[in-house]
């Protein structure tokens, strides 16, 4: 299934409208409506994370030449 992504902002209590949607009549589709106040949440809460493992004495031993490494391997699809 392909994504479509659409900002909106809600004009009427309870309602939400979506206008020019690339579907065709009949074709299913999942909707997800989520707040920008919750991503903004999601995403302090992942820096906070990040910053948690950051500081592990195990992360400390890894060399910027093995992250290196690492992403090379990733990008040759390895």
């Amino acid at each position: 299934m392909a994504d479509y992504r659409r900002r909106a902002t809600i004009e009427a209590p309870g309602r939400l409208v979506l206008n020019d949607l690339p579907f065709r009549p009949g074709q299913q589709v999942e909707v997800l409506v989520r707040s920008e106040e919750d991503r903004a949440a999601r995403c302090r809460e992942l820096a906070v994370l990040l910053k948690n493992v950051q500081s592990l004495p195990s992360a400390a031993a890894v060399t910027e030449e093995e992250i290196l490494k690492e992403i090379a391997a990733h990008r040759g699809g390895r």
